[in-house]
């Protein structure tokens, strides 16, 4: 018994401190713990994206596009999303000529209201006649607006209706994977629940644990279209502490769902010699060290945004994330779950709840 607790309290400091270093992830790149500011009035002013009391998604171009020049300079605005769609788009100071902009904020700015994100990035504008170097400064920034909302997906996604079909079947298939591989056992059961993630949790939702939706989560806190997410993350970061270590890798990651599965296709896998095996999990081990180096120091924040599971968000996710993701899944062919054994930062950080 006395064993049992130690090994529990164990896993409680392993877990705290597991928290500790994503907050300060958190703090680094929002500047905010469960939705609550940390940063001075001005910085705050300047974020790139942040969210108002109300769950309106803002995303301010004042630093994210101070390249862009107008006819008489940068051309910054606010881009405002609730519920998927664009709401408002606000032009913020700048030195063009207030006729031109007046013209630019009627008819360039105007097509994007009531836009959902997708339409708005496939739209065509053009650029006025007369206010060139102007509108096509704004468009540029209604751009870069779209394109750092790809980077900082789990927010749009965490504010979407959480009674659309959707968030249920991603609800249901979560709330399976948690309970169901206690009591039900079998090879087409285990089959069927990794094809739900991959369909429904990974395809359908975008729905999964990585570190770009854990920071996501404690910069923002919780809200009601979060509930397939929370399942997830206590499935990843509860279970361990209740003995069953891994049970999210094994049951609800939808990567290692789609890699097992491809697995499954070919009986006759290469056997890795155990000294490659090492180096391989050494450098998985290296690789998130400089990873979480990179993020503490705020060098480098943006490799959250380029784990392989936004190969599932394939609307807006990079191609060559995509296409990386699919060389790991050819590989699974031969190599058992090649990407979760010797690559994933985020599997990296479960284990550590398993010391």
């Amino acid at each position: 018994m006395r064993n049992k607790r130690a090994g529990v309290a164990a896993r409680l400091a392993v877990l705290a401190t597991c928290m500790l270093m994503l907050s300060v992830i958190s703090l680094t790149r929002y500047g905010r713990l469960f939705n609550q500011g940390f940063r001075t009035t001005a910085d705050a002013d300047t974020t790139a994206v942040s969210m108002t009391d109300e769950g309106e998604i803002v995303v301010n171009t004042t630093r994210l596009a101070h390249d862009v020049q107008g006819y008489g300079g940068p051309t910054p605005l606010k881009l405002y999303v609730k519920e998927g769609k664009i709401r408002q788009i606000a032009l913020l100071d700048n030195d063009e000529t207030p006729s031109f902009m007046e013209r630019v904020e009627q008819d360039i700015v105007g097509r994007y209201i009531g836009k959902t994100l997708d339409e708005a990035r496939t739209m065509k504008v053009d650029a006025l006649t007369g206010a060139t170097l102007s509108s096509n400064a704004v468009i540029e920034n209604i751009g870069r607006s779209l394109s750092e909302l790809d980077n900082h997906a789990y927010i749009v996604r965490a504010h979407r209706n959480p009674l659309s079909p959707t968030a249920l079947l991603a609800l249901l298939t979560a709330v399976g994977m948690a309970v169901l591989p206690l009591f039900v056992k079998g090879r087409l059961y285990r089959r069927v629940q990794l094809g739900c993630n991959v369909f429904f949790l990974g395809l359908l939702s975008g729905t999964f644990v990585s570190y770009s939706s854990v920071v996501g989560f404690l910069a923002n806190g919780f809200t009601s279209a979060d509930l397939a997410l929370m399942v997830l993350l206590a499935t990843a970061f509860l279970y361990p502490l209740f003995g069953r270590p891994g049970h999210y890798c094994a049951w609800g990651c939808p990567l290692g769902s789609a890699q097992e599965l491809m697995g499954s296709l070919n009986r006759r896998k290469f056997s890795l010699p155990k000294a490659w095996a090492d180096r391989l999990k050494w450098f998985r081990r290296v690789l998130w060290g400089i990873l979480m180096l990179l993020a503490w120091t705020g060098i480098f924040l943006e490799w959250m945004d380029y784990e392989l599971f936004t190969a599932f968000i394939w609307q807006s996710a990079a191609w060559g994330v995509i296409i990386v993701a699919a060389v790991f899944l050819v590989a699974s062919l031969f190599v058992s779950r090649p990407y979760c054994r010797f690559v994933c930062p985020t599997g990296t950080l479960l284990k550590m709840l398993n010391p």
